[in-house]
């Protein structure tokens, strides 16, 4: 069974729960045909984490174009988990996963309801908290060179170096905090000046400037980036 078709039929599987009686089988068979350790859908697996080894339900595999493949799990009380699997066997992670025992579609039904259910309520809750950053970045425009007042937790505000923003992810980058003198800074922010000139837009900081990113929704105060003496 091709990598593509085992993905789309569990895809399937999982959206139609009506259907896992009679696909699961299906693919079972089949990849048992190409590999008796592929990790699948329903597979009671014991994981080892940072905080020791834990059993858990496969509630979902998504093959990566890496070749490898993104498993979800959920163990006991609704705990859900993340690993990056090595290919798609256990075989290939055996110091991370260990397969103990194939499940039918009636014992993960239930499990892989609530971690789907969970999952989407985490990207929901990620998507409001991006599209507040992206609100704070439209009503800002923060732009390279500009300085920023950023409100972190515990109410410290600190200015702050604009370095970038992303209105994918809602953040603003700053460049990070170094020691540097007085002439350090006038040489950053006549380039900034520089080469916002020379593009007509606004631009990236020199090659090389590290840069902190931050939720655009911290932003309180924006100071645009001035003209440098002599420039």
């Amino acid at each position: 069974m091709s990598s593509d078709l085992r993905s789309s039929l569990i895809r399937l599987a999982h959206a139609q729960p009506q259907l896992r009686p009679y696909l699961l089988p299906l693919i079972r068979e089949k990849e048992a045909m190409f590999a008796d350790d592929a990790i699948m859908f329903g597979d009671r697996v014991r994981v080892r984490t940072s905080k020791g080894e834990v059993e858990a339900t496969v509630v979902e595999t998504r093959p990566l174009r890496s070749g490898n493949t993104e498993v979800r799990f959920t163990a006991a009380g609704g705990r859900d988990l993340k690993f990056t699997a090595s290919g798609w066997t256990y075989a290939a992670n055996a110091r991370t996963l260990k397969l103990v025992s194939r499940q039918g579609a009636a014992e993960v039904a239930e499990i892989s309801s609530g971690a789907a259910e969970r999952k989407k309520e985490r990207d929901e809750a990620r998507e409001d908290f991006v599209e507040k950053g992206r609100a704070a970045l439209d009503q800002f425009d923060p732009r390279p060179g500009d300085q920023v007042t950023i409100e972190y937790r515990g109410g410290l505000r600190k200015r702050e170096t604009v370095n970038g923003v992303n209105w994918k992810t809602g953040k603003v980058g700053v460049v990070k905090e170094t020691r540097m003198s007085p002439e350090e800074r006038e040489r950053m922010e006549a380039a900034f000046w520089q080469m916002t000139q020379a593009t007509g837009y606004s631009v990236r900081p020199p090659a090389g400037r590290d840069t902190r990113w931050i939720p655009a929704h911290q932003i309180v105060a924006v100071e645009r980036l001035k003209k440098p003496l002599g420039s």
